[in-house]
């Protein structure tokens, strides 16, 4: 009679391998992709906005983008070329891409690897989230109406300005007018207050 004892393990071993595929709120350890070292965390919308929070001080510009719009997919270099600019200064840089569909046999997994290897294509080394909520789900909860948008927040958090393409026609020139500007404020009130 063989021992239970190696098919406990077993049972183990695929328990703690399913619990770690199906981590939403990790992220993704930094690979290698196409020469490029990349990383996205798989985050709910809701901790996406914690994310943004977390961003003490920091206006934080969010590109919310899918791998399957064309417009998404131009613009992404500006968006990694202003993080680049002016991502020293007080400004964050989030990505959040929206493939997931809520189709259950492709869960936000089935998707890393796509992801993946358009920002390393891009070289988009900063924060890269993957949202975990169906895309239409999240489209409602936040009150977006496609792809692109870009979303605004000031260094308290709030949202000074949402750039939805399917309700105003912008260039991402305005985007960055408006990213500017919104730390021009905030250098100008620490200034203020250095000073006083």
């Amino acid at each position: 009679m063989q021992s239970a004892m190696p098919i406990r393990a077993s049972l183990l071993v695929a328990f703690v391998a399913t619990a770690s595929t199906m981590c939403i709120d990790a992220a993704e350890p930094a690979r290698r992709c196409r020469g490029v070292e990349v990383s996205v965390r798989t985050l709910s919308w809701t901790d996406t906005e914690k994310l943004i929070g977390r961003q003490h001080g920091k206006v934080v510009l969010v590109d919310v983008w899918t791998t399957t719009c064309p417009t998404c997919r131009a613009d992404f270099p500006e968006f990694v070329e202003l993080q680049r600019r002016l991502g020293r200064s007080n400004l964050a840089c989030i990505t959040l891409n929206c493939d997931y569909d809520g189709i259950p046999e492709k869960p936000p997994k089935y998707y890393v690897k796509r992801v993946l290897e358009f920002l390393a294509d891009n070289r988009a080394t900063g924060t890269n989230v993957l949202l975990s909520d169906p895309l239409l789900d999240f489209l409602n909860a936040a009150d977006i109406g496609a792809t692109p948008t870009y979303l605004l927040y000031g260094p308290d958090g709030k949202l000074l300005r949402q750039f939805d393409g399917s309700r105003e026609e912008f260039q991402f020139t305005e985007v960055v007018q408006a990213v500017e500007s919104a730390i021009s404020a905030v250098d100008k009130r620490r200034n203020t207050a250095a000073s006083d």
